[in-house]
């Protein structure tokens, strides 16, 4: 094997791949956060026929799967009495009005949860309405307007009289607002005044060490777009979540120039992969995949050529789970392995979608992590091995170019919750069921064939939890 192939970023090593070097120290420099959550406050007037207006508070948590929590609060007409409530909400992709991706509407998914008082019931299941924004080569979405439902069925317009976006630094600074939606004795609230600790100068306080391989088909025309979006989201996601741990991430890049079956094979390889007992290791794939019809396993193969003329399709692929397996062998804590790929018969470019309502990009305000999540998920008592597959057999793996693949886009929002959120799961299984079912849901989209695409992911956790 040709080492000038690896894309492995280390200072010592010659013949490193340039691309893959460059990429990393891009994200590096710019001091990426791997965090994309906004907090946004409303007064929304609401006319009604025969009282005065109701002017509403709200105090919406946007996260970067498109879901968001509200709290709201107003005082009901000719009374002092204060009504509070909670509502789940959730991006509507299949809206009346949503026919293209310049709108979103946020609405409820689920029946509020009532704290003080008793809210009309009409009153109680507003739904947002989002413009999108592109902005730093980033798309994302600002609240506009909100609406309500009367009592015969129609939709009323509230005038939005203040629209203030924050961030978890404001909020941190300035947390005496949240006490008209939240008691100090909230999770939300001890979440937000939460003081971050950091490492040392080094900021390396952890003997783990995290392995990064990222393998991405960068430069194929028909899905270079999402590909490059999926490369750029799970780096930053890993390397702001080892930078805030306090770990050192020794990540490779194999992505455009340096993508071949040479570069990912030397990467797999003893003499480079070589964790410690308690390290983890991340494999990442993202580009085409297919099967062959007497293909056993149910996971996909990567397709690894570089020249459709002179490389065969057979001689140039690599089977996902046999990867896995190799990974396996190297004997690390926590193994993941996950490709963000088509698993049908031919190979054929990544379904097109909607865009998922994403709140703006990264923060660079540290985030606050939640250990207890943390020990869980990523240093168990026991070794854990995740492999995931995008796509189950002879279905098409659907994104976005603005936001990549769809199953990686619900994989990061997910795994970045739980392990910086203040109410979150310890379970990988719920993580990524989480994650599979809102892929699932995205999916459908896209166009795959005559009909909608159905896209539900092949996941294997050992042991199961």
């Amino acid at each position: 094997m040709n080492q000038k192939h690896s894309g492995r970023f280390f200072p010592d090593i010659k013949g490193i791949a340039f691309a893959g070097m460059l990429f990393f120290l891009i994200l590096l420099f710019l001091n990426l956060d791997c965090r994309s959550q906004s907090f946004f406050y409303f007064e929304n007037k609401l006319p009604l026929s025969n009282n005065p207006a109701i002017v509403q508070h709200s105090f919406l948590i946007l996260e970067a799967d498109g879901t968001a929590n509200a709290r709201i609060w107003y005082i009901k007409p000719g009374t002092n009495d204060t009504c509070l409530f909670e509502c789940s909400l959730a991006d509507s992709i299949f809206t009346e009005l949503s026919k293209s991706d310049e709108i979103k509407y946020l609405v409820p998914n689920s029946e509020p949860r009532i704290i003080k008082g008793i809210p009309d019931s009409n009153l109680s299941r507003p739904r947002y309405i989002f413009n999108k924004q592109v902005g730093a080569g980033a798309v994302f979405y600002l609240p506009v307007s909100a609406e309500y439902k009367t009592n015969d069925g129609q939709w009323l317009g509230a005038e939005m009289i203040l629209i203030k976006e924050r961030n978890l630094e404001d909020l941190s600074k300035e947390p005496k607002p949240l006490l008209q939606f939240y008691n100090r004795d909230d999770d939300f609230f001890k979440y937000v005044i939460k003081p971050v600790s950091r490492g040392g100068p080094t900021g390396i306080i952890r003997k783990e060490k995290l392995y990064l391989i990222v393998v991405a088909n960068t430069n194929d025309t028909s899905i270079g777009p999402s590909v490059k979006k999926d490369l750029e989201n799970i780096t930053k996601t890993f390397t702001g979540l080892t930078k805030d741990l306090g770990m050192e991430m020794i990540p490779t890049i194999i992505s455009g120039d340096a993508f071949s079956k040479n570069a990912v094979e030397l990467a797999l390889s003893k003499r480079t992969l070589k964790p410690a007992p308690d390290d983890i290791v991340v494999f990442y794939y993202s580009g085409h995949g297919f099967r062959y019809s007497d293909d056993t396993s149910r996971y996909p193969r990567m397709s690894l050529r570089t020249d459709s003329k002179t490389q065969k399709r057979s001689e140039y692929n690599l089977r996902v789970e046999e990867i896995y397996q190799t990974i396996l062998k190297r004997g690390a804590r926590v193994n993941i392995v996950l490709s963000d790929c088509c698993n049908e018969n031919v190979g054929y470019p990544r379904p097109e979608g909607k865009d998922i309502l994403a709140p703006r990009g990264s923060e660079t305000w540290p985030g606050k992590l939640n250990m207890e999540n943390c020990n869980a998920l990523l240093f168990p008592e026991k070794p854990v091995s995740i492999l995931i597959g995008s796509a189950e057999v002879d279905q098409l793996a659907s994104g976005n170019p603005n936001v990549g693949g769809y199953f990686t886009s619900f994989f990061r929002a997910e795994l970045e919750k739980s392990l910086y959120g203040f109410q979150s799961s310890t379970s990988w299984k719920k993580i990524l069921l989480s994650a599979k079912e809102k892929a699932r849901y995205m999916a459908t989209s896209a166009i795959c064939g005559n009909g909608r695409c159905i896209q539900r992911a092949e996941i294997r956790i050992t042991p199961d939890q």
